[in-house]
């Protein structure tokens, strides 16, 4: 307890320079408590399940090299050829399902919701914790997540209360699915029983647990002899698992295009890191220099210490009793930060986190215990080596003493000019991306979703026709409405432009083959995106549905190294259409038109190959609006008023083409937004080192100051005097940070095709908006210094 009052004391008696360090200190571990339980939170996706080393996704393959898919391994067809790829004694149980868009109806209201359709094994293999009532479902039975229970029912229990699926059925809520301990790559609102209906739409995906993780080897062996199933157009394919463990961060297996199985980035991640580790750096830098300024101005004190006979282990006792007790204010000033602004900044940097109380208890406690050690060792072994009589006789230490705090001061600019151009850059990259032209008619248009398809439509030939009828009926009522309505200029149906869905591999005659994104189009599309056939023609009356014609881009003719595209026929490696009657055999295409190139997905990727096939099948997931220019909000509202009357009252699913592009960039935009706000939160720490070691120094050249004011020396000349050895630091750290911020980026976007060019004006914004804020921080003390009185200072020395 004495050591403990005798710390305190000594850290009151240095009030400028330990409020210094607690505020930079602060600061820092803020900013890297929140990076690092995101990137902790990110890296521990799925460990809530008990077997996770066990547990793996059943992955298709359809040819050799191509990245598999997660998909099931059922035979629904009783193929001949089929061998199950679980009928093995290594795999323990296995569970299948499914995750769609889709919605139900409550109250009279329409939910859109994120909906697994589950087997009765799948929450014993997935041990999602149960908030109330039961996770063992029953066909005519719904799960739902305690956010959608409120979602739907408010504070009643929602046991027992009735929904209606989007196949027409019946179900009562039997349980509440609780959030797991840590975050999950299933994403569901709702859970239906894959019971519920005999035969599903959509394909389903695996779950499966081994007896040992080591046994998967042996089964992906077993599994690796492809199969050609009808099911897959006779197709080779092949069966193997993955780890579940991996698939949130690895980018070797496709997920499936609901997009609902969660995905991650590493490339995020790792980048992620490296900020965290900049800017703990940054702030210990700023901590362990000023902490040992305080050091220097103790050398007396500990002089006498030595002197009077204190051994080495007291004297290490005290200086680390005293850090102890700073971080672990400064540990409360973090918590207490981190939980004042914990909602803005999950928004603001769109990272959520789920609390994890082992790993904060671990971050805390390395921060009290582990930290202290970097700030007492260079003091300490300075006690030990300083001759007591040095101590004694002066406060401060001039020579290595100085270049370490300078060094310590370089190294923190450094870094704080690496953060600042960095920032600079993404700022740039981002609004580059953002305005590149996508090579197609974006503006005014939004894209709406008015129909989800029933999910037993195909299995039952008479709910086809009564789906069909009714969608025929509600997009006959919305085409009318839009037709007559002033606000808007024109209609289309189809997949999005901007994402890449299908993908298909095409070859020539000469062996050439890629990889080309296939989107199915008609007239009206094309016209309406002011898609442009540059050579050949367009879609005509003459096309149907069932022929072997195309229109692609040039990407595609490039890709494929085409010169002759009217007499080079291209041969898709499986067949783009299916009908009755039809033999199985792939037939090669006729390129009857050429069109520029447009941007498909991140539009940091190059020009994607791209085919257009004519579609005039009745299609009708994805419509398209041209608002009038003004009229936007006007025309929003009509579009929700003209849901509920053709669809019925619920939650309508519209949105710009804009901002679904800017979508893509949504992890760009997140990393620029940490990076922007850390690199000025790092100048804010750097600031406050500068200050806090200029303070030091310029009190210790107030004689000097006063002598030359005596001999006529002017406020210009002191400036000059006072600001050189920070200049040259300036100067120093533009020099390494530009190269070492040059040569970062540059293997950073390695990956990206299209991106914006490194200037010179990027180093040197970020250069003057650093030297800048640190020349503001000497000119209030550099002034003050000028207008002392040199009779004072001269009669207190």
């Amino acid at each position: 307890m004495k050591q403990f009052w005798l710390s305190v004391r000594t850290i009151l008696r240095f009030k400028t320079y330990t409020a210094i360090n607690v505020a930079g200190l602060a600061l820092s571990l803020a900013c890297v408590f929140v990076l690092v339980r995101y990137i902790h939170q990110e890296r521990n996706v799925n460990r809530f399940i008990p077997e996770l080393e066990r547990t793996f996704l059943t992955t298709l393959s359809a040819k050799e090299g191509s990245k598999p898919v997660v998909s099931d391994s059922e035979d629904p067809n009783h193929d001949p050829n089929y061998r199950n790829p679980l009928d093995h004694p290594e795999v323990e149980a296995f569970s299948r399902f499914m995750l769609r868009e889709d919605y139900v109806v409550s109250g009279g209201y329409r939910y859109q919701m994120h909906t697994l359709v589950a087997d009765s094994l799948f929450f014993r293999l997935i041990p999602y914790p149960c908030a109330e009532g039961t996770l063992e479902l029953e066909p005519d039975e719904a799960l739902l997540t305690r956010e959608a229970a409120v979602r739907l029912f408010g504070d009643e229990s929602p046991i027992g209360k009735p929904l209606t699926t989007s196949a027409g059925r019946y179900v009562t809520v039997a349980g509440v699915v609780d959030t797991p301990s840590t975050k999950s790559s299933f994403a569901f609102d709702l859970v239906l029983s894959k019971s519920l209906l005999d035969r599903w739409s959509y394909v389903f995906q695996e779950v499966v647990r081994l007896h040992h993780a080591s046994d998967v080897d042996k089964v992906n062996r077993l599994n690796a002899k492809p199969m050609a199933l009808r099911m897959y157009m006779n197709q080779p394919v092949t069966f193997q698992l993955f780890p579940l463990a991996d698939y949130y961060l690895s980018d070797k297996v496709a997920g499936p295009a609901s997009g609902l199985l969660l995905r991650g980035g590493a490339d995020m991640l790792r980048l992620l890191t490296l900020v965290a580790g900049l800017l703990l750096l940054v702030g210990v830098s700023n901590y362990v220099n000023l902490y040992t300024v305080v050091m220097l101005k103790r050398g007396r004190e500990l002089g006498v210490k030595k002197v009077f006979g204190a051994g080495r282990g007291r004297i290490f006792c005290q200086l680390y009793a005293e850090n102890v007790c700073l971080n672990a204010f400064v540990l409360l000033l973090v918590w207490a930060l981190m939980e004042a602004t914990r909602v803005p900044v999950e928004q603001w940097f769109e990272i959520p986190v789920q609390a994890d109380l082992r790993f904060d208890l671990l971050l805390s406690a390395a921060v009290l215990f582990l930290l202290p050690l970097l700030t007492v060792v260079p003091p300490f072994w300075r006690y030990l080596h300083a001759p007591s009589m040095r101590s004694l006789s002066q406060v401060s230490v001039g020579g290595k003493a100085i270049r370490t705090r300078m060094a310590f001061l370089l190294l923190q600019y450094v870094i704080t000019f690496c953060l600042m151009v960095a920032a600079v850059y993404l700022t740039r990259h981002l609004h580059y991306l953002l305005h590149t032209p996508v090579g197609y008619r974006t503006e005014g248009i939004v894209e709406c979703r008015f129909w989800t398809d029933n999910p037993g439509y195909t299995a039952d030939y008479q709910v086809y026709r009564q789906e069909k009828n009714k969608w025929k009926g509600i997009f006959a009522l919305i085409e009318k409405r839009v037709k007559e309505s002033p606000l808007f200029m024109g209609m289309a149906y189809g997949e999005p432009p901007y994402q890449p869905y299908h993908t298909e591999e095409f070859r020539t005659g000469d062996g050439e083959s890629a990889s080309v994104h296939c989107l199915y189009t008609n007239r009206e599309y094309m016209d309406f995106f002011g898609f442009r056939v540059v050579e050949g023609r367009g879609w005509g009356e003459e096309d149907v549905f069932t022929q072997y014609k195309m229109i692609v881009n040039r990407a595609f003719l490039h890709a494929l190294h085409i010169d002759g595209w009217r007499t080079a026929p291209v041969t898709p490696e499986n067949r783009l259409w299916w009908s009755m009657g039809e033999t199985a055999e792939v037939v090669p295409y006729e390129i009857v038109g050429v069109m520029e190139d447009f941007r498909i997905g991140h539009l940091s990727g190059g020009n994607t190959p791209v085919a257009f096939v004519f579609n005039d099948v009745d299609k009708r997931e994805a419509c398209y609006v041209s608002i009038v220019p003004g009229k936007e909000k006007e025309a929003v509202a009509f579009l929700h008023a003209l849901y509920d009357e053709a669809v019925g009252a619920g939650d309508f699913q519209c949105a710009f083409l804009k901002d679904k592009i800017a979508a893509l960039h949504s992890q760009d935009r997140k990393m620029t937004r940490i990076v922007v706000t850390f690199a000025l939160i790092a100048i804010g720490i750097s600031c406050l080192g500068l200050f806090g070691l200029s303070l030091y120094d310029i009190r210790l050249r107030y004689r000097e100051i006063a002598l030359r004011k005596v001999n006529g020396a002017q406020p210009r000349d002191l400036y000059r005097l006072l600001l050189r050895k920070y200049f040259r630091l300036l100067c120093v750290t533009f020099v390494a940070g530009s190269a070492l911020a040059y040569a970062g980026i540059s293997r950073y976007m390695e990956q990206f095709v299209h991106k914006a060019p490194l200037s010179a004006w990027i180093f040197l914004t970020a250069g003057a908006a650093v030297a800048a804020i640190a020349l503001l921080t000497l000119f209030w003390q550099i002034r003050r210094a000028t207008r002392i009185n040199p009779a004072e200072v001269m009669k207190s020395e």
